[in-house]
């Protein structure tokens, strides 16, 4: 049975046990969305970084469902270079599901900014135009979150709920349904 220091924790590992095992075994958590337990590795999602030493080798960057535990190993499930890797990967899968709520709430609970989630609007404001110049209600305005403008209600109760927004917008990202003599915009 290897021995091994887990984020500073003397650990025994069973013998071909990979790195994400052995840290499920102590409730340490790696972020991993491609693997199963009864499945083999595919190191796919590229997730499950983990910073390892040996003896006489320098630290390098491992996926942790596919590195087996050797003995006198120093696996760090936290560090700077992990976090890099974390972010690689993270944006990588976004790209591929940019909507995935699955994929940023994982990212957040690992402190991952991957920026807001697209939302159709491509900023072009004629819903904003059309409240204000046609309407008259001025219900909508922009504001900044972080880095990005989003489209958002200017007030409370300034929508009069006429639906020209949802009409207007070339995209189709203001939708609008009306159920129970009640319209949601």
């Amino acid at each position: 049975m290897p021995e091994a220091i887990l984020n500073n924790l003397e650990v025994s590992a069973k013998q071909d046990q990979k790195i994400l095992e052995l840290a499920r075994e102590f409730d340490i958590e790696i972020p991993a969305l491609c693997y199963h337990p009864a499945l083999s590795p595919a190191a796919s999602c590229k997730l499950c970084a983990v910073e390892i030493k040996t003896p006489d080798k320098p630290s390098q960057i491992k996926l942790a469902c596919t590195t087996k535990v050797k003995e006198g190993m120093e696996i760090k499930t936290e560090s700077e270079a992990v976090h890099r890797a974390r972010i690689t990967a993270f944006k990588k899968l976004v790209e591929y599901a940019p909507e995935s709520e699955a994929i940023r709430n994982l990212a957040r609970k690992f402190s991952i900014d991957l920026g807001p989630t697209p939302d159709e609007c491509i900023r072009c404001r004629l819903c904003i135009r059309v409240c204000k110049e046609v309407v008259g209600a001025d219900a909508l305005g922009m504001e900044k979150r972080g880095s990005e403008k989003f489209v958002v209600p200017k007030q409370k109760n300034a929508c009069i709920g006429c639906g020209t927004c949802a009409n207007i917008c070339p995209t189709g990202a203001i939708k609008m349904k009306d159920q129970d003599n009640i319209r949601y915009i």
